[in-house]
């Protein structure tokens, strides 16, 4: 077990990894129980459908498809469906807090595995949000990713990469059905944190721009 992990969140705040599992947002409690379903592994299912039925992958400052690490714009005030941005507010990468996610309309990887895994711990199965790379081609690549566990398996949820695919996936043929290896270097909730020291340092540069370009 870790002490803490930081990452950067809006207006360049550093807040400890867990506190983006927002489990007492109200928002984000409602929502869950509209979530629900008869059996653990349909509520699974039906918080993946959400997330990619309803969260964007952002865009960058030219428009483009956000493959890099920039936050547009953020919306200082919300009426019903409609949001006013009152400013127009851009820094480098940062996490948003489920609830923003919610408000915004998008997230990037971080983002969208923080939502599902608060909205799974509200509704009360086991849920983690992982932090690591994956190996594309022959490069190394920070993510995140959710993993759930709603039987007697632990499943991957991918909310951002592959969202084509099925939605949950037993973690240890994760990596040969979808074609990217995963290594996971940390696991968080809202209470507690689990770090691999060893692989942390070993992608540090990976690791340290998936948190927000901050010193690990």
């Amino acid at each position: 077990m870790a002490s803490r992990l930081m990452a950067t969140g809006i207006l360049g705040v550093r807040r400890d990894v867990r506190s983006f599992i927002e489990v007492s947002s109200g928002e984000v409690r409602a929502l869950a129980e509209r979530l629900r379903r008869r059996t653990p592994i349909e509520t699974a299912r039906s918080v993946y459908r959400f997330n990619v039925r309803n969260v964007k992958y952002p865009l960058t400052s030219d428009g483009s498809p956000a493959a890099g690490f920039e936050v547009k714009a953020y919306p200082w005030l919300s009426i019903g469906l409609f949001k006013l941005y009152l400013a127009t507010y851009s820094q480098p990468y940062a996490w948003l807090l489920p609830s923003q996610v919610l408000k915004l309309g998008y997230g990037l990887c971080a983002d969208t595995s923080n939502l599902c895994t608060t909205l799974l711990r509200v509704l009360g199965l086991e849920a983690y949000t992982v932090l690591g790379v994956v190996e594309a081609g022959e490069g190394f690549y920070g993510h995140a990713w959710t993993v759930v566990k709603p039987g007697d398996r632990w499943l991957l949820m991918e909310t951002t990469i592959h969202r084509g695919r099925p939605p949950l996936i037993p973690l240890e043929e994760a990596s040969e059905r979808l074609g990217i290896g995963y290594l996971e270097i940390a696991r968080f909730d809202e209470a507690r944190l689990w770090v691999d020291e060893r692989l942390m340092d070993r992608y540090r540069m990976q690791m340290a721009r998936l948190l927000g370009k901050v010193e690990l």
